[in-house]
């Protein structure tokens, strides 16, 4: 689903590989728990990670004191990486979802690390730009699409991320969410999620693999996108 940019909505990809080097060569390996919590705001106390295994959820704390999960990181993907740029707290929380492993550097090292040279900022200044259309694809998606194809396009970014598309045939979705985590990132209830996944279910468009699900690609006829291609690659 793609409504406004060339990004598909909340699922960040692999980072390119000169960013990922800088991580290899200075990062420090953790292994996380579930629920862990980065530290962020940059400066000496925040952190920048590259996650190696795992997933890692962006969330908010709306008015209503719910949490709210806006952008999901699987792993080649970095967390903190514009707090350390702003050295600015706000209101997101970047939350292990899984356990994981991450290589780890403070704020001010990536800082350093990125302003060696000129192509590495320009890298790095296309890579934020299309992670904030990542997130405000999202964030249209949820003030202007029906739900079901919300939860159509949620499902293409979790498997795009992963692997190329199968128009013709089953696709496994690699991350195991609940159906209150897909109900957090396309603002919905956990019920209204299970009705349309079973919905689905009866027209043999989903699937059932143990706790995996699998998606056949006639599903994802429905996603929009702007510029006329029903499913991107």
């Amino acid at each position: 689903m793609r409504q406004v940019f060339l990004r598909q909505p909340w699922v960040f990809k692999a980072d390119p590989e000169p960013l990922v080097r800088i991580f290899r060569e200075h990062g420090e390996p953790r292994k996380l728990g579930k629920g862990y919590i980065f530290q962020h705001g940059g400066g000496t106390e925040g952190e920048v990670a590259l996650v190696q295994k795992g997933l890692v959820f962006f969330r908010f704390t709306d008015r209503f004191s719910k949490n709210r999960i806006f952008a999901v990181v699987p792993p080649g993907g970095m967390v903190g990486d514009l707090d350390a740029l702003t050295a600015q707290r706000i209101n997101v929380v970047a939350e292990a979802a899984r356990p994981g492993t991450v290589l780890v550097m403070s704020g001010d090292r990536f800082r350093r690390e990125i302003s060696r040279s000129v192509e590495i900022m320009s890298l790095y200044a296309q890579r934020s730009i299309i992670k904030e259309e990542v997130i405000l694809e999202g964030m249209i998606s949820n003030f202007t699409m029906p739900l079901s194809l919300r939860l159509v396009g949620l499902l293409n970014s979790v498997i795009s991320a992963y692997y190329p598309l199968k128009t013709e045939d089953w696709n496994p979705v690699p991350v195991t969410l609940t159906t209150f985590e897909i109900a957090n990132i396309i603002a919905s209830t956990r019920s209204t999620i299970s009705t349309i996944l079973n919905e689905w279910m009866d027209m043999g468009l989903v699937r059932r693999d143990g706790r995996r699900l699998l998606c056949h690609g006639r599903l994802f006829k429905a996603d929009y996108n702007w510029d006329g291609k029903s499913v991107p690659t």
